[in-house]
């Protein structure tokens, strides 16, 4: 109710001044959780409900981002074991936890989260949905889960350039294909690391957007959006996936829900239209049951993303 007030004010000053300015900053953007005990060590680092990933059993997982429930169920003949090795990176500066097979020369993939991700929370799930396909790596953003900091423009540079290099140092030179995957606000994160990486052989953008101007104008009610000016500052101005990506000849994969009412699949749409009018390759689609969390529990999405990852190691070998 609170919102709609809000909102009608908005409106009703639209009205008397032709137009009235909506300040988008740093703070409506970056949302991490709440975190009762974060760890100061590795030893007290941890996923809820991350013993799925040690043992054979008939299990329902069920998330909510953004309140869109996700719930995938997993079955003791599709289990996959999966060590977690938990660290900082960065001095300290960056939580990250990878999840590791036995298999020799799996792809790898580097997840960024959404604006209210964290490893705690939504790891589990964000393991659920790689691994079948990928060894991977998540980390915190600065001040969401167990990273230090506070989130800003200037933090999140900072965190780009350092994972950069650690992935640079120390996994470039890895004989099997490096895979980026951007979820939500991640998907901006994942095209600006992308930039700094020495070499990648894809990206994946999940439920994302073209540029940050399209995505903040979703926040503000259809009927009121000709009676508002947005303001962005600066450092989200510079998020424009398709400036981004303009360059870039890996594969990139686009995938959107049809239901997102968070970042609606037309933005994807414009992100794939974008690229593709500047002469980039991208293979995209949108599912007609996808909401904006949901993607990962259908089952058209399972055959797709493996497909892909099909291609990606067949390339590989064949090179």
């Amino acid at each position: 109710m609170k919102t709609r007030n809000i909102f009608l004010m908005i409106l009703m000053a639209g009205l008397l001044s032709g137009c009235v300015e909506f300040k988008v900053d740093e703070a409506r953007v970056f949302q991490p959780q709440p975190v009762v005990d974060k760890a100061n060590s590795i030893e007290e680092m941890h996923l809820e409900w991350d013993d799925v990933f040690s043992r054979a059993s008939n299990y329902t997982f069920t998330n909510n981002i953004n309140n869109d429930r996700s719930t995938i169920r997993i079955s003791k003949e599709e289990f996959i074991p999966v060590r977690l090795r938990h660290g900082f990176w960065a001095n300290g500066k960056i939580a990250v936890t990878e999840f590791t097979t036995a298999e020799e020369g799996r792809p790898l993939v580097i997840h960024c989260g959404g604006n209210a991700s964290d490893r705690y929370n939504t790891g589990t799930f964000f393991g659920l949905k790689v691994t079948p396909y990928a060894d991977l790596i998540i980390f915190d953003y600065p001040g969401y889960g167990d990273s230090p900091g506070e989130p800003s423009a200037q933090s999140f540079e900072e965190m780009t350039d350092a994972l950069a290099l650690e992935l640079n140092t120390n996994y470039a030179n890895q004989d099997r294909p490096v895979i980026l995957w951007g979820y939500s606000l991640g998907g901006f994160v994942c095209a600006n690391l992308l930039s700094k990486l020495d070499s990648a052989s894809a990206i994946i953008v999940e439920s994302s957007a073209n540029d940050a101007k399209s995505a903040a104008r979703q926040v503000i009610p259809s009927l009121l959006r000709p009676f508002v000016r947005l303001r962005l500052s600066p450092f989200l101005s510079r998020y424009d996936n398709v400036e981004m990506l303009k360059e870039y000849r890996g594969k990139i994969l686009v995938l959107a829900g049809e239901k997102d009412s968070v970042l609606p699949a037309k933005l994807s749409r414009k992100l794939v239209e974008g690229l593709r009018e500047k002469g980039v390759d991208v293979e995209y689609h949108e599912f007609a049951r996808g909401n904006h969390a949901n993607l990962p529990t259908l089952e058209a999405y399972s055959l797709i993303v493996g497909a892909f990852f099909g291609k990606l190691v067949k390339g590989k070998t064949q090179s």
